[in-house]
């Protein structure tokens, strides 16, 4: 009998496993940092924490931040990458350098340059070179050969040539190949072959720099600034409780749900090809939460930037987003509201 409900037990226990969603660091505790971390962004301890929350290497950053289209999937973190990303890049100042330089370091080594939380951290992690280059440097010099070989993949992959990281990786040659003679040449070779060596997405066969994945969906471009609604995300939160029209019918039967909508922000600001990414798993509040997106009173967002090497300078760009749609019955906003009853469902 006993035997029977250890078979019984680990069978729940493999079945469990198999449906569920795991990962490597405590998100509850990270989120709690992140608002707490911008409610009070002066804050040693706030710092302190959401530093320490944040994952410490890739396999925990990729497995927290990263995308996947796998049915029943909780995509809240993937959305939350940027935040976090840039939190981490410019909320974190009253941390140790050395302390700061080796997490980055850490996350680095096996990364893989990709879309999304890839594309930002590696931004974040050019930046950080820059302001703290003695510091990065050093953590770099303690890694393996092994290990320091895969921060320079990472850090100098790409898909296309950027006079940017051309001239940084003359500088940085120039600049320590005395004091760290073989971690330069080791940084030369990575150069050599992951500078426009690359893809971003979309396999690995020669690509033409067109951003596209084996089924011809669009995919996102290298960007320095992502699209940013105006007035940033707790404005973006407000217009959503303000415009957001909860159904009727779900209110009367008491369903919630969040809906993911993937949308792109055009060059001039306008909102386009707006789709459901992951379901609410209830087709009126998908419903709605597609028609939100299609408001006529959506304001007109700040567009994304990348680098042109053709016209030596920053420009506006077309750029795939994802938001998530909250739906909770503890606060219907003024959905119900006569005032936009009248509006019509896109």
């Amino acid at each position: 009998m006993k035997k029977m409900f250890l078979i019984i037990a680990a069978t729940f226990f493999v079945v469990f496993c198999a449906n569920a969603q795991y990962f490597l660091v405590d998100t509850a505790r990270l989120n709690t940092a992140y608002r707490e971390l911008v409610d009070n962004p002066d804050s040693d301890e706030k710092q302190k924490a959401f530093f320490y929350a944040f994952p410490n290497n890739w396999k925990e950053f990729i497995t927290t931040y990263g995308f996947c289209s796998k049915d029943g999937y909780d995509l809240t973190m993937y959305s939350a990458a940027y935040e976090h990303i840039a939190a981490l890049g410019s909320k974190i100042s009253l941390i140790n350098d050395t302390a700061y330089c080796r997490k980055l370091v850490n996350i680095a080594v096996g990364g893989v340059y990709g879309a999304d939380a890839p594309n930002y951290f590696k931004t974040a992690l050019h930046r950080t070179m820059r302001e703290k280059e003695g510091g990065m440097l050093y953590c770099i010099s303690r890694l393996r050969k092994g290990h320091q070989m895969q921060f320079w993949q990472f850090y100098w992959s790409s898909n296309g040539k950027s006079d940017e990281l051309e001239k940084e990786f003359a500088h940085l040659y120039e600049s320590n190949a005395g004091k760290y003679p073989d971690m330069m040449k080791t940084m030369e070779i990575a150069f050599h072959y992951f500078y426009n060596g690359v893809n971003i997405d979309g396999g690995y066969l020669k690509g033409s720099g067109v951003y596209y994945d084996n089924n011809g969906q669009y995919l996102f471009p290298v960007l320095e600034t992502q699209a940013e609604f105006p007035g940033g995300n707790k404005v973006l939160k407000e217009w959503i409780k303000n415009n957001l029209q909860y159904p009727i019918e779900c209110v009367e039967n008491k369903i919630e749900g969040r809906a993911f909508v993937r949308f792109v922000v055009k060059k001039d600001g306008s909102i386009d090809n707006v789709k459901i990414l992951k379901s609410s798993r209830n087709s009126e509040l998908d419903q709605e939460a597609l028609r939100l997106m299609n408001d006529e009173d959506m304001p007109q967002w700040i567009p994304a930037t990348q680098f042109s090497e053709e016209e030596g300078k920053y420009i506006k760009v077309d750029c795939m987003s994802v938001l998530p749609i909250v739906f909770k019955l503890n606060n219907v906003p003024t959905c119900t509201n006569p005032e936009r009853e009248g509006k019509k469902r896109r």
